[in-house]
């Protein structure tokens, strides 16, 4: 298995259950803000574009329809040697899950 592959591998178990874990927690005002951040600093020319008067719901179907795993693989870059960098937000809520722990 290749270091890139073994990183995502080790992503996926450690830190996808904790963030699943914190996200669901959250209100969705807190959480619309939180998956907000995630997008638009993966995507800093096409951010989150708000298509109605109201954005948390258009944030409630998007996850809907993507589910939160696709803002989680957002929050992170992963190196082919395996080496990875994790979003500022999903660092804190790894913190905020020790803290609720």
């Amino acid at each position: 298995m290749d270091k890139e592959a073994l990183s995502w591998s080790f992503i996926r178990g450690y830190y996808y259950p904790k963030f699943l874990s914190v996200i669901r927690k959250m209100e969705w005002d807190e959480r619309y803000t939180f998956l907000k951040t995630i997008y638009d600093d993966k995507y800093p020319e096409d951010v989150w574009e708000e298509r109605s008067d109201d954005p948390i719901k258009d944030m409630m179907d998007y996850v809907a329809r993507k589910d939160y795993f696709h803002f989680f693989v957002m929050g992170f870059s992963v190196e082919e040697g395996g080496h990875y960098t994790v979003h500022r937000m999903i660092r804190e809520a790894m913190a905020q899950f020790r803290r609720i722990r």
